[in-house]
């Protein structure tokens, strides 16, 4: 309360008019200090209320030079954030709920380089696409298994072949025969259709798998030609064995054909492999 010698003579109205004063100051003290609770009140935080920033993807590709996309390659990138996939069957990959700014991609498997071997790019109102490497082998690792497979292929054919000139030979002599000029020519072309017979299988053996690991080509056709010369050298050792009879000749000239047929068979599939 007021003292009423503070009032002075208005009395009672001078008194109400006093106490509607205090009560005001004192209400417009309480806002002033934010509800008497300090500080002023936060702005909302962006995606709470404010509004949500735009995101961006970005996908690319990653193939061989002959254009065969390569599969499991870790694909990093680096920027405004960081995370890392890998390519699929086709060599695709993509990174999706991408911010604006800069980044760097970079791809890794072992076993191969890439060109380029990163890529740098900024996200600045559309997203990315087309963002290509082209994977360079470093190792080979279907060449070994690809050779030991026509080894292998190899040895069984000449195995067959001496299987079926064994039961010939049994057969002749059972009959008092000996191996003429006709049976030359019949072996020399049993002898050729087991190395085609090679040559084919291998050569489907190495398109198939040519495009799911890339192979070293010269390697390949290395031990073809080494192969050819062990042919060649086998048929001469083989058809002038002492096991055979007949005039020189005919040895001859079915070695010397054998020869000729297994450079172009060879060759054939060499010209093949050269293009794959």
């Amino acid at each position: 309360m007021v003292p009423d010698r503070l009032i002075g003579n208005g009395g009672i109205v001078n008194r109400l008019v006093l106490m509607f004063l205090v009560v005001v100051g004192s209400l417009f003290s309480v806002l002033a200090c934010g509800g008497g609770g300090g500080g002023s009140t936060p702005s909302p935080a962006p995606g709470a209320g404010g509004v949500n920033p735009t995101t961006y993807s970005v996908s690319g590709r990653i193939a061989s030079g002959s254009n065969v996309g390569l599969q499991g390659v870790a694909v990093a990138i680096m920027g405004q954030a960081s995370s890392t996939t890998t390519t699929d069957s086709s060599g695709n990959y993509t990174f999706a709920n991408l911010t604006a700014g800069t980044y760097t991609l970079t791809p890794a498997l072992a076993g191969y380089n890439f060109s380029p071997t990163s890529g740098s790019f900024s996200l600045t109102s559309a997203s990315a696409t087309g963002l290509n490497f082209t994977s360079i082998v470093t190792t080979y690792p279907s060449t070994t298994l690809i050779t030991d497979y026509m080894t292998t292929l190899h040895s069984q054919t000449i195995t067959q072949f001496l299987a079926n000139e064994s039961a010939l030979s049994s057969s002749l002599s059972s009959q008092g025969l000996y191996f003429s000029g006709s049976h030359y020519t019949q072996s020399k072309a049993d002898y050729e259709a087991g190395i085609q017979y090679f040559l084919n299988t291998s050569l489907t053996y190495i398109q198939s798998t040519s495009h799911t690991m890339l192979i070293d080509k010269t390697a390949i056709i290395a031990a073809l030609n080494t192969q050819k010369g062990n042919d060649k050298a086998y048929a001469v050792t083989y058809y002038s064995g002492v096991n055979w009879q007949g005039s020189q000749a005919a040895v001859t000239s079915i070695t010397s054909g054998i020869s000729t047929d297994l450079d172009t068979m060879y060759s054939l599939i060499i010209s093949q492999i050269q293009i794959l």
